[in-house]
């Protein structure tokens, strides 16, 4: 026969914060450390694929083409350099959104499609080299995991 302890109240860990009196988000703990742990391999990434020629190129070029979307818009809009450049930017990232900025003159709007149709090009190239890198990164990391299990 086994004894009851009246004494002793389980609480689910959402009631933390009322029993303890300090706010407790461990979901929010818990995401931080992902995030942390994605930010590690993201940088670690990176970091090996400069090692690759090819890769240091794809950066190289991909830099003088964000420059020159930035001193043209600049020049030709009058944009400011931090507007010229975030259009310049946001405007290769294949998913990015409305800037809420707009080439008004026709010159420009000539350059944006050239622009885009060769920047894009290499801003893919770019994000498929990292996320090979990633991939790479995490299968390595994955084999470490597995030879520690089997000693």
């Amino acid at each position: 026969m086994s004894k009851k302890r009246p004494d002793i109240k389980i609480f689910p860990l959402d009631d933390c914060d009322k029993i303890i009196g300090i706010p407790f988000d461990h979901k929010g703990d818990v995401r931080m450390i992902s995030f942390l742990l994605t930010l590690k391999r993201l940088l670690t990434a990176l970091v090996r694929s400069m090692k690759e020629p090819v890769f240091r190129s794809l950066l190289t070029t991909l830099a003088f083409i964000l420059l020159s979307g930035t001193l043209f818009y600049r020049g030709v809009e009058g944009w400011t350099y931090l507007d010229a450049f975030y259009y310049a930017f946001s405007s290769l990232i294949p998913t990015s959104g409305n800037t809420g900025l707009v080439p008004q003159e026709d010159l420009s709007k000539w350059f944006t499609m050239i622009y885009l149709f060769v920047g894009m090009g290499v801003m893919a190239m770019v994000l498929i080299k990292v996320g090979l890198a990633v991939a790479d990164f995490e299968k390595h990391e994955g084999n470490q995991t597995q030879r520690r299990k089997t000693l």
